[in-house]
């Protein structure tokens, strides 16, 4: 698990030094850095660590430094990935592995029209080798190797499925081409339809039910505003699955960005943590931790959501800003 994160020059985020628990949501104004910082994850933990004699340089473009000026070297430092600048090349940089290494990493940023449809996927006992993509790709597939490899783990997708969308008796794989794989919905009398058929709402519930439930999971999840499409009563059950998957032991450690206050409704504030993202005077980003012992009070009568809407975001944070 990813227990520490500094990030400097990295885009508008200026200095940012945080910890992170299993479950991380971040939040903040629109422009405050929240992408920025899953990107940053997003970007150490997939690129290739440097070999010791014959290290793979990188170039960071220029929109990547703070105030586009290739003199503020970016600096990270995120679980046990190091970057490190070349000293021939102000922009090249490479990566070194220090601890523990949180890849591979997925970063989810979904569409509303999340595709049920996708290219059919060899048959391997390696769940690995198959990815869902950034946004949303290869559900199909891989409930199809769920139905294939993973038994027990597709009947659990396939109940939880019952429960939260109306009229389904099961679900089916259709192969309309040989090299696609589609994902049926078996609704009530039998009647059969193809999820891509479905509300843009069913199929974000089928792509976060296909994500708890798949075997082999990603070391470390990141998705951006998992609220997109949800109607809020759902909310809750995508969170009850994300939460589910990040206190798994030996699960996958998930870290989401969001401006909904029904999300961190579902949280607890002793067990996961939130981050609020800011702009200082020089618009810079950062984070703060929120102070758990100043809203304990606020606790005993309101929801986290609503304290975050009464009170905004200054008044969550353990120090008021500079």
């Amino acid at each position: 698990m990813i227990e520490n994160v500094e990030i400097h020059n990295f885009r508008a985020l200026r200095n940012v030094k945080v910890s992170l628990t299993r479950l991380t949501v971040l939040i903040g104004p629109n422009n405050s850095g929240k992408t920025s910082f899953l990107r940053a994850l997003d970007f150490l933990g997939n690129s290739k660590l440097s070999k010791v004699k014959a290290a793979q340089p990188f170039k960071f473009g220029l929109a990547d430094f703070w105030r586009r000026d290739v003199s503020n070297e970016i600096s990270m430092h995120i679980g046990g990935r190091v970057l490190k600048k070349l000293t021939k090349d102000a922009s090249q940089y490479t990566t070194e592995l220090d601890g523990f290494d949180f890849s591979p990493v997925a970063f989810f940023r979904l569409p509303f029209d999340v595709r049920m449809t996708s290219v059919g996927f060899t048959d391997t006992e390696d769940a690995t080798k198959l990815e869902l993509g950034t946004g949303g790709e290869n559900v199909a597939s891989m409930v199809d190797y769920m139905l294939r490899r993973a038994r027990s783990r597709f009947d659990a997708m396939e109940a939880e499925a019952r429960q939260l969308i109306p009229g389904l008796q099961s679900l089916s794989i259709s192969t309309p081409t040989p090299d696609k794989r589609r994902l049926d919905l078996v609704m009530e009398d039998g009647w059969e339809m193809s999820a891509d058929s479905a509300s843009s709402g069913v199929r974000l519930l089928l792509f976060f039910l296909t994500l708890a439930h798949r075997p082999d999971p990603p070391r470390t999840i990141l998705i951006e505003e998992p609220e997109n499409g949800i109607h809020p009563t759902r909310l809750e059950s995508v969170m009850k699955m994300l939460i589910r998957l990040a206190e798994t032991p030996n699960g996958p450690q998930v870290i989401l960005s969001t401006h909904s206050p029904y999300l961190l409704d579902c949280l607890s504030i002793e067990r996961h943590k939130v981050l609020v993202f800011s702009r200082d005077p020089e618009g810079g980003c950062t984070a703060h931790e929120v102070d758990a012992q100043k809203l304990k009070p606020f606790l005993t009568e309101f929801m986290l959501g609503e304290v975050w809407m009464n009170q905004g975001e200054d008044e969550l944070v353990q120090e008021p800003h500079e």
